[in-house]
């Protein structure tokens, strides 16, 4: 058990990766050279401690949650942990699993967590920017509107457009921006239509 363990530790200190292993009670049997650098402290430190000791106690509290849940189902399962290191506050995904023993017992758990800010943080601009659009295509008192160029069918319309044309939601987004032209326009926007590609548009009346 021991050695096997020192081998582990041994090929895990060349990964960037924090690789870990508990035993049922929450206390490290492993941690990996980058799980110590993160949090600073030594092997000696850690090793026999639990999470209350290396993390402030509501994080400590979250970890053991998602361990004590990946051995009570003795099943693997990835959660997004939000954790206090010598970098700074971090966001890691961790893969955690169940360890067994000869007989199949589950006698604690592994982990492996990347850590995963810098996409964290890229993901929440992009999810920031995608709202203060939406904020701002529904806020616009002009009739707005998103529709597919291939198919003419709209994808999204504002509460001006709803509103102007009198359509419900629903109804106006079963529909084909050729069919809210007056019949007139439908001739002349014709060509112009049939030559655009399979991406989307936005317009205005």
């Amino acid at each position: 058990h021991d050695r096997a363990l020192l081998l582990l530790r041994t090929l895990s200190d060349n990964t960037p990766d924090t690789i870990y292993a508990k035993d049922r009670e929450g206390r490290y049997l492993l941690r990996n050279a980058a799980g110590l650098r993160e949090t600073g402290r030594s092997f000696e430190q850690e090793i026999g401690r639990d999470d209350s000791a290396v993390f402030p106690a509501e994080q400590a509290l979250t970890l053991r949650a998602h361990d004590e849940r990946v051995m009570a189902q003795d099943r693997a399962e990835s959660f997004e942990e939000i954790l206090d290191t010598v970098y700074g506050l971090r966001t890691f995904v961790a893969t955690k699993g169940p360890l067994h023993d000869d007989a199949g017992r589950v006698i604690g758990m592994f982990g492996i967590s990347r850590d995963v800010t810098e996409q964290a943080l890229a993901q929440r601009r992009l999810q920031d920017s995608e709202l203060r659009y939406r904020l701002l295509f529904e806020a616009n008192p002009q009739p707005m509107w998103v529709y597919e160029r291939k198919s003419l069918h709209f994808l999204a319309v504002n509460d001006a457009a709803v509103k102007h044309y009198g359509y419900a939601r629903d109804a106006f987004l079963a529909m084909t921006i050729a069919e809210i032209r007056p019949p007139e326009e439908r001739e002349r926007l014709a060509p112009v239509l049939a030559s655009q590609q399979d991406s989307p548009s936005s317009g205005f009346r």
